[in-house]
């Protein structure tokens, strides 16, 4: 499965980290999908950076995952309130690819906020 999906989830994850954080920095991802991030001659893994980054870095890798996975399907996906941690201007765009998502998945998406509605 890993070798099947590795490179197109990467790839996937990095379009959805720049799209929400405009971050284009280099990443590694390894067979059990998790990211490290490259800057220089150094990785980093994800539990380096704040909650709003990790969490950005998880939901880029679910998404980029359910592309990958699902390329002829039209899964639902459940959402509990992903986008917590995220500042305001990422949660916009997080919402905005959620949208996008919506238009060929049923999405079930919960939150407790009435900005991130």
């Amino acid at each position: 499965m890993t070798v099947k999906y590795l490179g197109k989830t990467k790839s996937g994850f990095e379009a959805y980290t720049k799209r929400i954080s405009g971050d284009e920095g280099g990443f590694a991802m390894d067979t059990d999908f998790s990211v490290s991030r490259i800057e220089g001659a150094k990785t980093h893994v994800t539990e380096a950076y704040s909650r709003g980054m990790r969490d950005l870095y998880n939901l880029a890798v679910r998404f980029a995952l359910i592309d990958s996975l699902y390329e002829n399907e039209e899964p639902f996906v459940i959402l509990d309130d992903p986008f917590i941690a995220f500042d305001d201007e990422k949660s916009k765009k997080a919402l905005e690819i959620l949208r996008e998502f919506a238009k060929e998945r049923q999405i079930i998406y919960f939150t407790c906020s009435k900005s991130r509605t």
